[in-house]
């Protein structure tokens, strides 16, 4: 039943990008009143409703996954039943492009991905994923769920989506098969993947690297292949796609964080009775609270593993040498904002935290 399902969503997928082109403006307009009036009305007390919730681009046993499984668990406890949830991984409903364009139309529920694919509806969610903001998971919990976290939350207002909370994908490391990294000279000339973001792509710029754009279903093969040398990402990520087997040094340079955005489709969320968001985002707040506790406690583990398959750790980089080439893309993501009120207003919020 779960596989037709998911079959039958793809084709929906595949049909709805095809007529409207596949690009962003085809999404629905905020206010537009031609979408299917029956969503407005708020759902029967008595009403078993299904949830479609997937995971984009990560896997069912991986710390993401296991968050996703855990918010399909709350939601139907807290419900009673009267809500379940029906949850999917990966790739199982397309692309992470596609996933995200179901959300918007409504075909997928709920959607947790990450942020450089929302960046085109609010490019202000790329705030959290600058080099060198926080220092450790305390700082990050705080500034998600505090006043930065909300007026992110507030950007998302009329576009169709619902910012529910954050999961995490973690603090990010460096992985490649060309030497040990322990300064910021030793990644120059390096080829590194990045994921698709003009920031991402002006912090290894600027650290004289070579980025690489694409996308994280791409990044084993190429590395395999030789096309990049190196890849970054959170420890639960890097282990769950395997990319150790692909590489011979890890260095935990700890360089930026990386949120995990979950969003619900706003029509959804509004069909909902208040009682029934209230168990909706309880069971979304819990699971992000469950998820985060147990990226962080993954994570030393992760290292020991990685290690013991054979790869060389080195677990205390030169994190300073790297902080003095962060302007670029602090640059970078302050012209697209028109100022650096939001990047201030994070980096003071996080000061005021030490």
């Amino acid at each position: 039943m779960k596989k037709l399902l998911a079959l039958v969503l793809s084709l929906t997928m595949v049909l709805g990008l095809s007529a409207c082109g596949g690009s962003k403006d085809s999404t629905t307009a905020p206010g537009d009143t031609s979408a299917d009036t029956s969503k407005d009305a708020p759902a029967e007390s008595g009403e078993v409703i299904t949830l479609v919730s997937t995971q984009a681009g990560s896997t069912a046993d991986s710390v993401l996954g296991q968050g996703t499984t855990k918010f399909e668990e709350l939601l139907e406890e807290y419900s009673g039943g009267q809500i379940q949830v029906e949850s999917y991984y990966d790739t199982e409903l397309g692309g992470i492009d596609s996933q995200l364009e179901a959300v918007m139309t409504g075909s997928i529920d709920v959607c947790c991905l990450g942020p450089s694919y929302l960046s085109g509806y609010v490019p202000e969610i790329q705030v959290f994923d600058l080099p060198f903001l926080f220092d450790d998971y305390d700082q990050i919990n705080a500034t998600l769920d505090g006043d930065p976290g909300q007026f992110i939350a507030s950007k998302f207002e009329g576009s169709g989506v619902k910012l529910m909370t954050y999961f995490h994908s973690g603090l990010r490391s460096i992985t490649n098969s060309s030497r040990q990294i322990n300064s910021v000279e030793d990644v120059k000339g390096i080829k590194i993947r990045v994921a698709p973001s003009e920031t991402q792509l002006a912090t290894w710029e600027g650290f004289g690297a070579i980025p690489m754009a694409m996308a994280s279903s791409e990044t084993f093969t190429a590395l395999q292949q030789g096309t990049i040398d190196a890849q970054e990402n959170g420890l639960t990520y890097i282990y769950s796609s395997k990319i150790y087997e692909a590489q011979k040094y890890l260095s935990l340079t700890k360089h930026s964080y990386t949120s995990m955005p979950v969003i619900m489709n706003q029509d959804k969320w509004d069909s909902l009775t208040e009682q029934q968001q209230e168990w909706v985002q309880k069971a979304m707040t819990d699971a992000a609270a469950w998820q985060r506790q147990a990226t962080a406690d993954a994570e030393e583990q992760i290292v020991n593993d990685i290690e013991a398959y054979g790869l060389e750790v080195n677990r205390d980089p030169d994190r300073e040498s790297f902080k003095p080439y962060t302007q670029a893309a602090y640059d970078v993501f302050n012209k697209a904002m028109g100022s650096d009120e939001i990047l201030t207003m994070v980096q003071d919020y996080v000061a005021n935290l030490k």
